[in-house]
């Protein structure tokens, strides 16, 4: 029965999110096994209502398939909720509702910002839903509750999150295209491999770092605590050496 099942192209081992998906899958495969039975290839082929069954499983299975690949997606999404609710800190703008929908461009798998993104100061934040794209600058600094950069972040000018005590790495999919400052971030004890900076790179109080990346890009400068550990300094040094980062300047 299984090479009946591969000719079909019927897969029998999904596994669906949904309770509902999985049982109605379940019952339909039941069906098509009551159908093959112990019968060839060719009879089947020849038979109309096997073949009307068949598609009618795959046609489902597809459907479900995507239903649940968009439920995945919405739930990585920024909401348009949880977008208000931050929308409403902006308290000198009349219409928050205003301000988010002339603003930001929501769609199913990310959101994007026609211009800058300031946040600075906001403690209620906590954290931010990934595939975020800022066409401005990113200014979350002082966020003292936030605990994470988002995934899949995109900035064209420069990103601030000094302050955000909380946060404690980096994730490696960040693109920033302008300066990254990240300073007074204690906790932050690595920076990901791949990660690549075109201008000023600011980590003075970030007296947790343990160690540089041996493949890290700066354009510009990198600014380090005078604390950290001579390792890190040590580090530093040979990124400069092989050019990889332009010069470091200490400070705290």
């Amino acid at each position: 029965m299984s090479d009946i099942f591969e000719q079909f192209n019927i897969k029998k081992d999904f596994k669906f999110n949904n309770a509902d998906h999985q049982r109605q899958y379940s019952e339909l495969l039941r069906k098509v096994e009551r159908s093959v039975k112990a019968r060839a290839f060719e009879a089947l082929n020849d038979d109309v209502g096997f073949l009307e069954l068949v598609t009618e499983f795959l046609d489902t299975v597809t459907s479900f398939l995507k239903t649940e690949d968009s439920s995945e997606r919405n739930s990585n999404a920024w909401s348009y909720d949880q977008l208000l609710e931050l929308a409403k800190t902006q308290v000198l703008h009349p219409s928050p509702e205003l301000w988010l929908t002339d603003r930001f461009d929501i769609y199913d798998d990310h959101i994007e910002r026609s211009g800058d993104f300031d946040f600075s100061g906001v403690h209620s934040i906590e954290t931010l839903a990934p595939n975020l794209t800022v066409n401005g600058r990113l200014m979350h600094y002082g966020c003292k509750n936030l605990t994470a950069i988002p995934e899949n972040l995109t900035v064209e000018r420069y990103a601030n999150f000094s302050d955000c005590q909380l946060v404690e790495h980096i994730p490696s999919n960040m693109r920033i295209r302008g300066d990254f400052y990240m300073k007074n971030c204690p906790k932050l004890k690595s920076i990901p491999f791949g990660m690549s900076f075109p201008r000023d790179v600011n980590f003075v109080g970030c007296t947790g770092l343990e160690s540089l990346p041996h493949d890290l890009i700066v354009g510009e400068t990198l600014y380090l605590d005078d604390n950290v550990s001579e390792t890190v300094k040590d580090e530093a040094d040979t990124l400069v050496e092989f050019k990889q980062v332009k010069r470091v300047r200490y400070d705290s």
